[in-house]
């Protein structure tokens, strides 16, 4: 105690009484006490920040090592991606009082068919020619007609929305398309805090819809977008008709380094009743104006070879007969087209919308089968018989169709291509045309030793690997039509050219689904 309170005394003596070098001087001296206590504090100072310089060094040493272990993570891990496909009813079309609800009457087909007969009718200028409850009148009962009014609480779209947006955030799908979407402003502000979105509005003035794209923030970084409206012909008057519109975006894995291709995306809405045969003319032009934009939209960006998915509500029971059409369409006009018309994939989901007056698959999740591949599909839900949508626990009358998809790797791609090549050579079976550069692929697939040949050894091997199904010595047979017992590249064109005949091609009669 008393040698503390002496230094303490010491201390304040050296600091009060320390005497002047020059006592008239006008600038007072500077007092020892304070000189060693400023250089003590800057002592301390730069110790502090020495040590804080060396946690900043080891920090990012860490950081460093981290993102090494994250790289061969990734290398070791199969990149995959989860999209849903939703048209989730809009508020403006959700009313019991719609002709393809009319839930609480009982109604046979040939009465529906007069009610959707005079909803449809059009005035001159264009507006509908009968209002609710004009169109059913001397059809339903004036009971039918009030039951039908009263069974409303499910249409609610202060409540359905709810819901909807609940189904989107359970499901967690890394990319989302939401269709006959009216309330993009409510949803974006919903998914926020997870998902960066796009919207694009039908060009009818009286149709609030539209299509969004909706993707996963952390995983992706958009690229670019490109939204258009499909012109559906002409009216009487030589007016362009347009109703329905289409969205696409490219989307940058966050990720993943430049040598893994970008995600294509596409969102639509064709032209409705899958059942009436006279809307699927209309259908087959959209649809040939969406591969017309996927072909521009990826040779803009480069993304020719990208993975491309395409999601909507295609109006139609037979996908495949669309797509037959257009083939022929694109074979005829003989212009370049994306290879997702020949190549794409459907997944098999079952029914996807249940109403009174249908019960049918409509929303489609395609893809290209050559560039990834299904690892998971939810099944439709369940429902009992007589049971129909929306209720108490859907809020749309369609279901979402959710898959998970694993990319193949570049291998796996050309060993795709082999095989398509082989088979149109030397197969029965018809086949999608492949582009110049998957030609090359499947080239080098079967050319091992990359001499630009492929002898007797390299088939052997390529088709062991292909695990080909001929009852036949194929590589044997197929280089003795080849000069030298050898194929060149150029030898490997031709002979493909030779065997795509149109007969060969999966066009109008090829109905997949």
């Amino acid at each position: 105690m008393g040698a503390g309170a002496g230094s303490i005394a010491n201390s304040k003596v050296l600091e009060n009484d320390a005497p002047t070098s020059n006592s008239s001087s006008s600038k007072p001296s500077v007092p020892s006490g304070k000189t060693v206590t400023t250089a003590a504090t800057e002592g301390d100072l730069s110790n502090r920040v020495e040590f804080l310089e060396k946690l900043i060094q080891q920090q990012a040493l860490q950081l460093q090592q981290m993102a090494k272990a994250l790289e061969g993570v990734q290398k070791d891990v199969r990149r995959t991606v989860s999209v849903m496909q939703y048209n989730i009813l809009a508020s403006y079309l959700g009313k019991n009082t719609q002709p393809w609800f009319l839930y609480g009457a009982e109604i046979e087909p040939e009465a529906r068919e007069k009610i959707f007969k005079l909803f449809n009718q059009r005035g001159p200028d264009g507006t509908p020619k009968h209002k609710w409850p004009e169109y059913v009148e001397g059809i339903l009962s004036p009971e039918q007609i009030q039951e039908v009014e009263t069974q409303d609480a499910f249409f609610r779209w202060e409540s359905r929305r709810e819901k909807l947006v609940n189904q989107i955030v359970d499901l967690d799908p890394d990319v989302v398309s939401l269709v006959e979407l009216d309330d993009h402003a409510f949803f974006g502000q919903s998914l926020e805090g997870e998902w960066d979105s796009v919207f694009r509005k039908r060009p009818r003035a009286n149709s609030a819809d539209g299509c969004g794209i909706f993707w996963r923030r952390s995983k992706f970084e958009l690229v670019a977008s490109e939204g258009f409206d499909m012109i559906d012909g002409n009216d009487d008057k030589g007016r362009e008709k347009r109703d329905r519109s289409c969205l696409m975006v490219l989307l940058k894995w966050k990720t993943a380094g430049n040598n893994v291709a970008p995600l294509v995306v596409v969102s639509t809405h064709l032209a409705k009743d899958p059942y009436n045969k006279a809307q699927t003319a209309i259908r087959v032009r959209q649809v040939t104006q969406i591969m017309a934009t996927l072909t521009s939209f990826t040779g803009q960006y480069q993304a020719r070879d990208s993975p491309v998915i395409l999601l909507g509500d295609l109006n139609a029971r037979h996908f495949g007969e669309i797509r037959g059409i257009a083939r022929t369409v694109w074979q005829i006009k003989g212009d370049p087209i994306h290879k997702f018309l020949w190549h794409a994939t459907d997944v098999n989901t079952g029914a996807t919308s249940v109403t009174k007056a249908r019960h049918c698959r409509i929303d489609v999740v395609q893809y290209l089968s050559s560039h990834m591949e299904v690892v998971d599909v939810n099944p439709m839900p369940k429902l009992k018989d007589g049971e129909v949508i929306p209720n108490a626990e859907h809020p749309s009358d369609h279901f979402p169709v959710f898959v998970n998809f694993m990319l193949k790797d570049g291998y796996e791609k050309h060993r795709e291509c082999a095989r398509a090549w082989l088979e149109c050579v030397a197969g029965r079976e018809k086949v999608h045309p492949l582009s110049n550069e998957e030609l090359r692929d499947a080239f080098e697939f079967f050319d091992r030793d990359r001499d630009e040949n492929i002898h007797l050894q390299d088939l052997e091997e390529a088709c062991f690997e292909l695990r080909t199904n001929f009852h036949v010595d194929v590589p044997t047979l197929l280089l003795e039509c080849f000069p030298d017992y050898q194929i060149s590249f150029e030898d490997f064109l031709r002979a493909y050219e030779a065997s795509l005949r149109t007969d060969r091609l999966r066009a109008v009669g090829d109905l997949e689904c």
